[in-house]
């Protein structure tokens, strides 16, 4: 298996809470010429100062409810506060979830679950797992575990009583729809592999679509696999999902855009860091088996890090047509750092060590100075300030390898800008949050026993009758999942009084105009998200009977952004003939 190449490992063998601090400013900032600060403090100086803070506090501090813990805890958090936005330190819980993430897989049961009324509630078995060979489904609930109850438990312990070393077994009892008496099950533990390629299908004869969720170490293994199979369903042209894809392993950004270069020694990325040691390239093999495939990607504000690696990288050689939205802008290299003392996990330093540029000199991280919420705040915003032309003359201008213009200044920018979905109102957030979909879809199946046998007729014809809509608002209700457009409507009113100084009497002109004009916006809202509460109950249907892919399937009958990809897949073939014609040229030069 492929090492990351961005991930270092040491360990810090001595270190204790009150000398954590110390430990750490030592690891950051080793090698400065610590000379003294306005105030006329040295490095060495303020480390004093940080030792007598320490133990006055330990000895004097009047309120014993504050703990040194947490003094020490709040030290860290100033500490790396001071960096940029993504360093980090992990507390051993997190730096598990966050290794595990990287990694790709676990050793358990293999099933994605939700707490439902006190009891675990199986919302998908994963495919290949454990759980799918011992014959668990989707809406299945565990009562009991062993000879332990597992209602009313939380998810740490839900963790820990199906979580265990690989062929280790596990008894379940379960509640099945159809069953009056509980269910058994002996699941034998294994290692579950989770594929980071989350939808691999073909949306219409020779049109593929692929989705990546994360890049973890196996992400480029699972994405060459899916290519392959759509290839053998006559894959012509493919379009590749990457929003919302926050990132992870550079390896297996590289070895994904290295399925689309032709030529040997193609510039993937550089990274440029402190140390020289830092400062890598990474290139192509010449041996992807797909550089003639006509080739869309989508990107959006959600997009970051080995995502904008691969987009900028075959925007930059020409290889990709890029679509939707300016990407998050994060080019940092995340070098990680397990902190031990005898042998005990103490978490993990996430460190920033250098930064990531594209094969044209792009700096793919956008700056952060202004502080860690605005940089957040920026990073996700709707607007897309390098969407409309005006706005691309401040930005720094660099060329593809056809000397098309692409533009830096953080992110990557695309092609074709695509406007952004929908954006969910608050009824619509609450929805999302929770299971409701899931719990009402479970009970509509044991309702009607009218659904088409075959999925594209349910998702093409099949209706949920408007009584049913309403059980759904009554379910809802009783859930307490309430409509507050009036809250919202506010809220968005003030906004736009502050940003466009609106006179005070003319806002409360506004504000009681609703009031005058007896319009009930609770009902307004309900009404406005009658398609999008439609179309969830019939993806949770369609998860239940057909599969996850189905359940996708049925939210891309919504995907305005995917319908717009779609339509540029003209000019993507036109950029790769140029392309290739580039690749004869040089070579025959």
């Amino acid at each position: 298996m492929k090492h990351l190449t961005y991930i270092k490992r040491c360990s810090l063998r001595r270190l204790t809470n009150v000398t954590a601090l110390a430990i750490m400013f030592t690891l950051l900032f080793a090698g400065n010429s610590f000379a003294a600060d306005d105030d006329g403090l040295s490095f060495n100086d303020k480390r004093m100062v940080e030792t007598q803070l320490l133990r006055q506090i330990r000895s004097s501090f009047v309120d014993t409810s504050v703990t040194m813990n947490d003094v020490i805890d709040g030290a860290i958090e100033g500490l790396m506060g001071k960096l940029d936005p993504h360093s980090s330190y992990l507390p051993v819980k997190r730096a598990n979830d966050f290794e595990e993430r990287i990694r790709g897989n676990f050793e358990g049961v293999g099933i994605s679950f939700a707490m439902i009324d006190g009891k675990i509630t199986v919302i998908e078995v994963i495919p290949g797992g454990p759980s799918e060979a011992a014959g668990l489904k989707s809406r299945d609930k565990i009562i009991r575990v062993n000879d332990e109850s597992a209602v009313g438990v939380d998810n740490d312990q839900v963790k820990d009583l199906l979580r265990g070393p690989k062929g280790s077994e596990v008894n379940v009892y379960v509640e099945r729809p159809g069953h009056e008496d509980l269910v058994p099950f002996t699941i034998t533990r294994g290692r579950v592999e989770v594929n980071s390629v989350s939808q691999a299908f073909m949306i219409n004869p020779g049109t593929g679509y692929i989705k990546v969720t994360k890049f973890a170490i196996n992400t480029d293994y699972d994405f060459k696999n899916a290519l392959v199979k759509l290839r053998d369903q006559g894959l012509e042209r493919l379009v590749l999902d990457l929003r919302g894809n926050s990132g992870g392993s550079l390896d297996a950004a590289v070895n994904m855009v290295d399925n689309f270069l032709l030529k040997k020694r193609q510039l993937i990325v550089e990274t440029k860091g402190r140390n020289t040691k830092q400062n890598l390239k990474q290139v192509s093999s010449g041996e992807g088996e797909f550089p003639d495939l006509p080739l869309i990607i989508m990107i959006n504000h959600g997009s970051a890090s080995a995502s904008e690696v691969v987009s900028g990288a075959l925007q930059d050689h020409d290889r990709a047509l890029i679509v939707g939205q300016t990407s998050f802008g994060k080019g940092l290299v995340m070098n990680q750092w397990p902190l031990r003392f005898q042998g005990k996990p103490l978490g993990t330093l996430l460190l920033s060590t250098a930064h990531y540029y594209t094969p044209s000199g792009r700096l793919i991280q956008r700056p952060y100075e202004e502080g860690r919420d605005e940089y957040l705040r920026a990073g996700y915003d709707n607007i897309d300030m390098n969407a409309a032309d005006s706005t691309k003359t401040d930005q720094p201008v660099f060329y593809t390898d056809l000397g098309r213009t692409v533009y830096g200044g953080g992110g990557i920018t695309p092609d074709y800008t695509l406007s952004s979905l929908r954006r969910l109102n608050s009824l619509e957030r609450q929805h999302r949050s929770s299971n409701i979909f899931f719990e009402f879809a479970d009970g509509y199946l044991l309702r009607h026993d009218d659904l088409p046998e075959d999925f594209y007729e349910f998702r093409d014809n099949y209706t949920i009758p408007s009584m049913e809509i309403e059980a759904f608002r009554t379910f809802m209700t009783e859930k307490g999942i309430k409509t507050e457009r009036e809250k919202e409507f506010r809220d968005e009113l003030d906004k736009l009084v502050k940003k466009f100084e609106i006179d005070e009497d003319k806002a409360k002109q506004l504000k009681s105009l609703l009031e005058k004009r007896d319009v009930d916006l609770d009902e307004k809202i309900f009404s406005e998200s009658i398609d999008f509460i439609t179309r969830e109950i019939k993806g949770e249907i369609a998860r239940m009977v057909w599969g996850s892919e189905e359940r996708y399937r049925m939210w891309q009958t919504d995907d305005s952004e995917l319908i717009g990809a779609l339509s540029y897949f003209d000019e993507a073939e036109k950029l790769l003939k140029r392309r290739l014609a580039l690749y004869e040229k040089t070579t025959v030069e």
